[in-house]
């Protein structure tokens, strides 16, 4: 300040007219001091030009703040882990709904109602695990095969009950349910080993992939343990006098010797 105050007394003194432009280069150099002084009073944020005043305590809705490229720096993870857990909140969710259509709808496999399909995706995909190359891709048909093997199940049982034996929590979009089915054939089957009024019990597993964004299901696989069968080899079983001839790929439906 003192440099300051001596500029000014030199601009106030009575120069010669030859010196006149001495003057003036006083006054100029006296502007830049003051505006230097007047700037270090503050904090400047040279980003989106947005000033913090020094000491000056930020209202809402002030304009005074930190830069609006420095918030929304700060926001980014914040945001993107925000939607990221609501993401995975959602996903869970659908799948644990996938699982209680599963459930109802297993316990229901021998009566006339049909699954819920709207937790499959689009392009499911239907596989034996005892033979890879039996493969359906496509809603359509699964739907079909589904209804193929709960209508054998009516035309040569007179009762089935099916029940869920475990059930393992979803690891790497993978579920993991074993399941039973007990089956009393009709008489048409007593040719088959089966003494009339005996029940017959068939073990399995299904694995069902959900896919990492939609928690849709995009892959069901099936594995006949108890007795070791492929799914066509049991809807050659239960059908008895009836024969598979394949449609397709893999699909076949019901036809009389």
């Amino acid at each position: 300040m003192s440099m300051l105050v001596v500029f000014m007394q030199l601009s106030q003194t009575r120069w010669r007219p030859h010196h006149w432009y001495l003057s003036v280069a006083v006054q100029m150099l006296i502007v830049v001091i003051g505006c230097v002084l007047l700037v270090g009073k503050m904090s400047l944020v040279v980003p989106d030009h947005t000033f913090l005043c020094r000491g000056t305590s930020p209202t809402p809705g002030s304009r005074w703040r930190s830069s609006s490229i420095h918030r929304k720096g700060k926001d980014l993870p914040e945001r993107a882990d925000a939607a990221s857990m609501q993401k995975a909140s959602e996903w869970r969710l659908k799948v644990g709904h996938a699982i209680d259509v599963l459930s109802t709808d297993l316990k229901l496999f021998g009566s006339e109602q049909m699954p819920d399909l709207s937790i499959f995706s689009e392009d499911i995909v239907f596989a034996d695990a005892r033979l890879p190359e039996l493969r359906l891709q496509g809603l359509a048909a699964y739907k079909s095969i589904v209804s193929t093997l709960k209508w054998s199940l009516r035309a040569s049982c007179d009762e089935s009950r099916s029940e869920i034996t475990a059930l393992h929590a979803p690891v790497n979009g993978e579920v993991y349910m074993r399941w039973r089915l007990i089956l009393w054939p009709k008489n048409v089957l007593a040719s088959l080993g089966n003494n009339p009024g005996e029940p017959i019990i068939v073990e399995g597993y299904s694995r069902y992939e959900f896919d990492s964004w939609s928690g849709e299901i995009v892959k069901h696989t099936i594995d006949i343990t108890n007795p070791p069968t492929l799914i066509m080899d049991m809807y050659k079983q239960q059908m008895g006098s009836f024969s598979w001839k394949p449609v397709g790929v893999g699909l076949g439906v019901p036809s009389r010797r």
